[in-house]
Formats: C-alpha cells, structure tokens, sequence
C-alpha cells in the first residue's frame, strides 16, 4: 500500500474564444479637428442638449452621444476627455469638431484646426462592442493651417 494518496488529474482549462474584434473607433482615429463657438451657442445640438462654448464636449460623426474620449494634440501632447454630444464635423477630411474651450485647452483656437488623434475611454453601455477593444496611441504629426 502506497502511503501517498493518489492526486485525482485536474480538469484541463476550457477553450477560450478570441475576443470579438472591436468596430474601428472604439480603437484611436486620427485627422482633423476644428472647433465651434458662438454662432452655435444655446442651439440645440443632434443629442438634444444645448450647445455650450464654454463645455468640454465634441461633435462626431458616428460614436455614441455620452461616449467619452480623449483628444490629443499631435503637435503639441495636450490632451482633454471630452464628452460627444453633437454630430459633424460636416467638411470633408475632418474627424471631430470640440468647443472654444476644448480647443484652448489643446492650444489650437488660433490656427482653427489641428492634427489630432483621439481614442473612446469609456463606452456608453457595458453592452458596447467597445468594452473590450484595446486602446491605441495616436502618432506624432503636425497642426494643419
């Protein structure tokens, strides 16, 4: 009689599925951004909310209204979370439009546009294909005038 009791085999580990791939933006985009101010002031934006100068939020084509993201400058390393509440920009080659106060923060109000690159930080439901998708850098480039 051995003295050591038998060890029963461990289960091996079940198969894991590879995550789904995420949509496009929930990675980094990168383009042009310009800004909005004044002449839009108090209108409503595509969410329902009034635009505010003055806020830290941004226009985008596609992404979620409340879906958070984090714009940098490329030029400069500045960054910001904004909050996308608005739709556009609506000029072809531009990605994103933020407010006067977003684009002082990035350092961009006076050239009007600039190069930036920009990632979701946070989906908008935990239902979103955006959960698990990996978040990029932007790469380094420079303003557009």
């Amino acid at each position: 009689m051995d003295p050591s009791p038998e060890m029963p085999e461990r289960p091996a580990a079940p198969e894991t599925a590879a995550p789904p791939k995420a949509p496009a933006h929930c990675g980094a985009e990168q383009g042009t951004a310009s800004w909005y101010g004044e002449a839009h002031q108090g209108r409503p934006t595509a969410s329902g909310e009034p635009y505010d100068m003055h806020g830290m939020t941004a226009a985008h084509r596609t992404l979620s209204f409340g879906t958070r993201i984090q714009v940098t400058n490329d030029n400069n390393g500045r960054s910001v979370e904004l909050t996308v509440t608005d739709r556009g920009p609506f000029i072809e080659g531009r990605i994103l439009d933020v407010t006067y106060r977003a684009a002082q923060a990035l350092d961009f109000v006076a050239d009007g546009l600039a190069r930036i690159g920009f990632q979701s930080v946070s989906p908008t439901s935990r239902a979103s294909p955006c959960a698990s998708a990996p978040l990029a850098s932007a790469s380094s480039s420079t303003i557009v005038k």
